[in-house]
This record gives structure tokens, sequence and C-alpha cells, in this order.
């Protein structure tokens, strides 16, 4: 006795039970006759036949692979030390294209390893896939890889609305700023002209405004990042807010206090002051510091919390 056809399977099924039985029966002997066909000779045959076909392919690509990986690799890095050699160039600036150029190197030769070895890996599923006996193993091997892949490919699908997004913010966010900066550059140009608006204050305010439109702009994207609403990156987003909090009083403090410093007119850039036992000229009023040279040439900095709460001199 293999299977039972009984009346409550055939009204579930909304056919006769006759027809029911005969359909098993068929499925049965269906699976009978493969089963025996595959271990027959000629099955056999087939099957080492298929390998061998697969094992053929297997050898082609692997003698390419062997052969070319390294010119690939090489020539990656040709295309990458040209490219910054090009850009040193025309920026004059000193850039080490050769490090680069080994890194990517590195990065393509990491990759084509990881091709090749899933090349191997379907090669050896397929293989085992073609013989009868190893058949289970090779459906194994097929699900530990595959599957997650299928996972993969099908989430990033469904991120591709929020990838869209994303893109969109990030577009916006980018011109928004080149914007800002333009506007910025023709005020320092006296293009524009705003009452009692300092030009020492154009640099810091344009960061302060920029610093503002990207934490909005990351406040819109953060629910379309991938995995936003898992409670991992919850977690790790509220330990790095954590972090964060506790190890930036002082950076706070100063920032701040950087603020008051260059907008409550206290003191501006060529100023020679004293703060304490020091004096000397202003050179840079930063966010965080205010840089100073003193009568013997030497640059100091001073942070912006000592800065305001010190008693200042302004020769």
């Amino acid at each position: 006795m293999i299977t039972i056809a009984s009346p409550a399977d055939a009204e579930f099924e909304q056919i006769p039970i006759e027809g029911l039985a005969e359909l098993q029966m068929n499925v049965i002997k269906r699976a009978v006759e493969q089963y025996r066909a595959s271990r027959s000779g000629k099955g056999r045959v087939d099957s080492a036949l298929v390998a061998i076909g697969w094992t053929s392919a297997f050898v082609v690509v692997s003698i390419i692979f062997l052969r070319r990986w390294r010119k690939m690799v090489n020539r990656a890095e040709r295309l990458t030390e040209k490219r910054f050699t090009q850009f040193e160039e025309a920026t004059k600036s000193v850039l080490r294209g050769k490090a680069v150029a080994k890194l990517v190197g590195y990065a393509v030769q990491v990759l084509l390893w990881i091709g090749y070895f899933f090349v191997f890996y379907y090669y050896l599923s397929f293989v085992l896939l073609s013989f009868a006996e190893t058949r289970p193993f090779s459906q194994i091997l097929l699900t530990y890889v595959t599957d997650p892949l299928i996972g993969v490919f099908k989430g990033f699908a469904s991120y591709i609305p929020n990838f869209i997004t994303l893109i969109i913010i990030a577009v916006v966010t980018r011109y928004t700023v080149k914007g800002l900066q333009v506007f910025m550059e023709n005020i320092e140009a006296g293009t524009f002209e705003v009452r009692n608006f300092e030009p020492h204050w154009i640099k810091p305010t344009f960061n302060i405004v920029r610093v503002i439109i990207i934490a909005i702009a990351v406040v819109f994207a953060y629910p379309y990042i991938p995995g936003s609403d898992s409670r991992a990156f919850q977690g790790l987003t509220l330990l790095a807010g954590v972090m964060l909090s506790l190890g930036s009083n002082t950076v706070v403090s100063n920032m701040m206090a950087g603020l008051f410093v260059i907008y409550r007119r206290s003191t501006t850039i060529g100023d020679r002051i004293k703060v304490g036992e020091k004096v000397g000229d202003v050179v840079e009023i930063k966010l965080m510091e205010t840089l100073i040279k003193s009568v013997k040439n030497e640059m100091i900095s001073i942070p912006n919390a000592q800065l305001l709460n010190s008693e200042v001199v302004n020769y």
C-alpha cells in the first residue's frame, strides 16, 4: 500500500474518486520509471556525458581565467594610475596614484576570485546533479547558495523605489547646497548687499546652513534607508547617538562658543588681541578654535570656549 484515494479527497479536489486514483497512480508510475531510467545503463551513460560536458566547460573557463586574471588586474591598475596622473596634472596636486591603483587592483583581484569560486561551486553542483545517487547532495548545495542569492536580488528589487527616492533627495540636497554656495559667493563678490552682514560671516554662515540642509535631508531619507525599520538598525543608531552625546560635551561647548565669537563682533581677522598672557594677530576664526600669530611668529590655537570665557583685550 502506497497511497489511498478516499471519498473525502475526491470531494476536496472536486473530481470523481476513480479519476483521483488514476492521477495518483500515474504520478507513482512516472516516479518509478524515472528512478529506474536514471539508474539504467543508458541513464548512467547520459549522466556521464552531461558531467563531461559541464567539466569541459569548467576547464575552458578555468584556463581562460588563469591566463587572463592577472592581465585584467594589471589593466585595472594601469587605467586607475593613468586617471590619477591626469587628475594630478590638471589640479597640480600630489596624489599617490600608484597606491590607489594597487588598492583598485587588489579589489578587482578579490572580485575575480569570488566570481571564479561561484563558477566552481555551481559546476560542482551541476555535476552532482547529473547522477541519481548524488542528486540530493547537489540540491542541498544549490539551496545553500541559490536561496540566499535569490533573497538578496528580491530584496534589492523591492528596494528600488526607495533607492530612487534616496537619489532624488541626494540630488535636491546637492543642488540646494550648490545654490547656497553661489549665493554666498555673490555676497562675497559684492553682487548682493546684505545690511550689517560682516564679510567674515560668509564662510561660517554657509557651513552652518549647509549642515542644517544636510540634516533635514538625512531626516527625510532615514525611512527609505534599507533596514531602517529593523530593531538592529534602530539600536545601532541609538548607541551611536548615546556615544556621540557622551563624548562631545567639550566639542559642542567649543562650537557654541565659536558661534558667539564669530557673530558677536568682539574680534575679527587681522585684529591684535590679548587672551590671558597670549598676544597676537587673529589669523583665522574657526568653529572650534581661533588661530592667532604672536609677535614671535608663533601660531597659537585658542579654543573658542576659552576665548568666550576669558577677558579679551582688542588692540
